[in-house]
């Protein structure tokens, strides 16, 4: 089966400071046994429980990085067994779009709440703010998981870590946004998504022609999609 996934990853060891974001003093350490562009594994005794908010030391020997995100995966390994099978944390990186989406839902609820007798903000003028921050969509893009097989497998390997590829012969340009219609199974419409396209397979470059794409601002999607795959698991 041909490799899906978004980013290549790379086997390194690096030294990982990280800690919750709302508990900044409670410092934990591991390293990196593996590196990609969108995330990456920690390996610690000490792993934040999944969709933990986390910040993140990285150090290189030549400086360090520090980073903020989302643990997608954690694996709690007793100490004797840590040897046979370290435990960590798979994690993905937040994105810049999606911390400055953040920050104006931030920066809207300070406003309204520093000025009493005001009106407060709509939801329409919340999402007016939001918008500002997207590039609009230069195409749609229809994406067939109506089959049941296939819906579970490419939701487990790409769409529930918030990425996906997208099978097409007119790929849109790398760093472009598009919009995507989802199709799955037990749904008469299709859900809908932003996605920002991370890397690009022409015609004639390979066994795939396409492209990968990172889901953005998906939290409502990817929650919806995730009960969709543990009724289908659980035969309902």
């Amino acid at each position: 089966m041909p490799e899906r996934r978004l980013h290549r990853r790379w086997s390194r060891r690096a030294r990982v400071q990280f800690w919750r974001r709302d508990e900044p003093d409670s410092v934990l350490r591991g390293y990196t046994s593996d590196l990609s562009k969108s995330g990456a594994f920690v390996t610690t005794e000490k792993p934040v429980g999944r969709n933990g908010r986390i910040q993140m030391r990285i150090d290189t020997g030549r400086g360090h990085y520090l980073l903020e995100g989302v643990v997608a995966r954690s694996v709690l390994v007793h100490k004797e067994l840590a040897r046979v099978k370290p435990g960590g944390m798979g994690v993905r990186f937040l994105r810049v779009d999606e911390l400055v989406a953040e920050l104006l839902k931030t920066a809207a609820a300070d406003l309204q709440s520093s000025a009493p007798g005001t009106p407060e903000l709509s939801a329409h003028q919340i999402e007016t703010a939001e918008a500002s921050s997207r590039t609009e969509a230069e195409g749609t893009f229809e994406v067939d998981l109506s089959s049941v097989e296939r819906f579970l497998r490419v939701w487990d390997q790409d769409i529930s870590v918030g990425g996906l590829f997208v099978e097409t012969d007119t790929p849109a340009e790398a760093e472009s946004t598009v919009q995507l219609l989802i199709r799955t199974p037990a749904a008469e419409e299709p859900f809908e998504a932003l996605a920002s396209v991370v890397q690009v397979f022409e015609p004639g470059s390979g066994l795939l022609t396409g492209m990968g794409v990172a889901l953005l601002e998906a939290d409502a999607l990817l929650e919806s999609l995730k009960s969709l795959a543990d009724r289908l698991r659980n035969g309902d």
